[in-house]
């Protein structure tokens, strides 16, 4: 039988190990980070704490990176006959079929790892969407009071940071309001809780919530909610990318002459600025549409669903770990207007980039040169 849902922590875990060993009715083992049951050809291998896995097309099947070297042994993906992906409560199970009747199965907690991220992202919609109609409570980061921040951002940050690291405690976690913590982890969150605050405070209603999941600062897991439309955006890496559970792609618009475009600039200093208008002024002339919607997070996921063809825009790492993931995983390119990667920076200055369908991509960073 399969282990009961109402089971909790490692009760259940307990009951899914006893599930799956009675295929084999195997002695069991316990080692330090992982349970593992063997008898003759049958291994079970629950993951270590914060294993995830990484699927990656291989000759038409399915195999598996990013596992504990430990566990892959003298094996090749040569010998791989068959796989199969299995949900139970909140653990994935892959199970692989060999050659010689070898079979494999690998538990971990990277699904789970998306669900605590979807949950949080719409737990603070939820304190967003609370706030959106009352009168907002604003201060000031800078001293020319052009970065606000409100009690939305600060409450609804307080929850998504509640909701990850009581699920995963020894992560990571950058926020936007509250800081970093723990930056050194393999592991460490990214958080904007509340992307296009200015358009809140006005009460336009383009804004979004971006959580992403770094694995040694690349982003490997991403989700953007945008309480306003009700659309939930998500990505793993090498997975695709989803709105709403359903599959996205970028656009395949390949000339300017027909793309409709967003460009933006940061507005607190003039190159910034003098650089950002003379795009927009170049692009409001060679394109079909343009668009200047103050909320990045918002703006990459219309490129991920083709509603945009392509955005240039200053940015931080931090407003853009998730949607990024979620642009590459529909298709897109999304890297600085030089070509190059946005780095992985706790401070400094945005990055001017450019997120783009392939089509585009070489046109719009030959502009840029």
């Amino acid at each position: 039988m399969v282990p009961s849902r109402t089971k909790k922590g490692p009760q259940r875990l307990f009951y899914l190990y006893r599930y799956l060993s009675l295929l084999s009715n195997p002695l069991a083992t316990l080692g330090a980070h992982v349970c593992i049951f063997r008898i003759i050809n049958f291994v079970v291998i629950p993951a270590p704490f914060g294993l995830e896995l990484m699927a990656e097309r291989q000759a038409g099947i399915q195999t598996i990176g990013h596992l504990d070297p430990r566990f892959h042994g003298d094996d090749s993906w040569d010998n791989v006959v068959w796989v199969k992906y299995i949900c139970v409560d909140k653990y994935r199970i892959v199970v692989i079929l060999c050659k010689k009747s070898i079979i494999k199965v690998y538990l971990f907690f990277f699904l789970y790892m998306l669900q605590t991220a979807i949950t949080a992202a719409k737990q603070a919609g939820d304190i967003i969407e609370k706030y959106f109609s009352l009168e907002p409570t604003m201060e000031f980061k800078d001293a020319g009071q052009r970065d606000i921040v409100t009690i939305a951002d600060k409450e609804a940050e307080k929850a998504i940071r509640e909701v990850i690291l009581k699920e995963f405690p020894h992560h990571g976690f950058w926020g936007e309001e509250t800081g970093q913590t723990q930056m050194d982890k393999e592991y460490v969150w990214v958080v904007d809780p509340l992307d296009g605050t200015s358009n809140f405070a006005l009460h336009i209603p383009l804004y979004a919530i971006s959580i992403a999941l770094t694995r040694n600062k690349e982003p490997i897991l991403g989700v953007v909610y945008i309480p306003t439309t009700g659309e939930l955006f998500s990505a793993e890496k090498n997975k695709g990318a989803y709105c709403n559970n359903k599959p996205i792609k970028v656009s395949q618009i390949n000339t300017l002459s027909t793309a409709t475009c967003s460009v933006e600039y940061w507005s607190r200093d003039d190159l910034h600025r003098q650089e950002g208008l003379e795009d927009f002024v170049y692009f409001a002339n060679h394109t079909k549409k343009i668009r200047y919607l103050s909320s990045t997070v918002f703006e990459l996921c219309r490129v991920a669903k083709g509603s945009l063809d392509f955005c240039i825009l200053d940015t931080k790492f931090i407003d853009i770990a998730a949607a990024k993931l979620i642009i590459e995983e529909a298709g897109g390119t999304c890297c600085s207007t030089k070509g190059g990667e946005i780095p992985f920076a706790e401070n400094g200055q945005p990055t001017r980039i450019i997120a783009s369908n392939q089509p585009l991509i070489s046109l719009l960073l030959q502009y840029k040169k």
